[in-house]
């Protein structure tokens, strides 16, 4: 059997980043059910994975603008709220010129949400003073087809995804061999499941050698996968 739910996906990101030594993560995830299971199985195995969550947040639904929600979540609030008591304690004899601070108890945050809702909400992390943070999402904010202009809000998020949609070069690089058979279902969801087909395909070949050894890895169009005693597949995306 082979998982490629949502929540493994965020497994696999809490993964990498602890790889990274990344310890302290706040985690951001939509309102709908896909994001709250995606953020409930991070905030797990991160626990599991020896980190620590510093805050979660529910982002609410049909606003553009997450300015009170950033401000609480990363302290700027509180900085703010801070600089009003000390303005008060010296009265109207000296007025202080303030910049909110944001805390510095974490060091990654988990973006789980859809594309849209990510693109609003990487520009305004950024914003609120939170842009050197590394910041992990899924591949739900990748349609698979590359848009220059709309991608630029979610530059420098690091998302998973499959070899197959993400490669520009080598065994999967789509731009100069023709696959005829995939043509109309690039760029959309079920371009993943193509790929998927391809490594079952080879899978059905190699699974009973791959069982027997969980050290094999095969490098496939959906990951790096490996069969375990148990048999079932592990897969670690791109």
């Amino acid at each position: 059997s082979l998982d490629l739910s949502l929540q493994n996906e965020a497994r696999a990101l809490v993964t990498h980043a602890r790889q990274r030594g990344l310890r302290r993560a706040l985690i951001l995830h939509g309102s709908d059910q896909r994001s709250a299971a995606s953020a409930d199985a991070a905030a797990t195995a991160w626990a599991h994975q020896g980190g620590i969550i510093a805050g979660t947040t529910k982002i609410p639904k049909g606003v553009d603008d997450y300015s009170t929600t950033l401000a609480k979540l990363l302290g700027l609030a509180d900085s703010a709220r801070r600089g009003e008591i000390l303005q008060a304690l010296l009265g109207n004899s000296t007025h202080l010129y303030t910049v909110p601070r944001r805390r510095q108890d974490f060091d990654v945050i988990f973006l789980l949400s859809d594309q849209s809702m990510a693109r609003m909400l990487k520009p305004q992390l950024d914003f609120h003073r939170a842009g050197s943070v590394p910041v992990y999402s899924m591949n739900t904010i990748f349609s698979g087809k590359p848009n220059r202009a709309n991608d630029l809000d979610l530059e420098g998020v690091m998302f998973s995804d499959m070899p197959w949609l993400v490669r520009t070069g080598g065994r999967f690089d789509r731009t100069t061999l023709p696959f005829a058979l995939n043509v109309p279902y690039r760029y959309s969801v079920t371009d993943r499941l193509f790929a998927l087909g391809m490594d079952a395909y080879v899978l059905n070949r190699l699974a009973t050698c791959m069982h027997a050894d969980p050290r094999q890895i095969y490098a496939g169009a959906s990951g790096l996968l490996s069969v375990g005693r148990d048999g079932r597949i592990n897969r670690t995306p791109d």
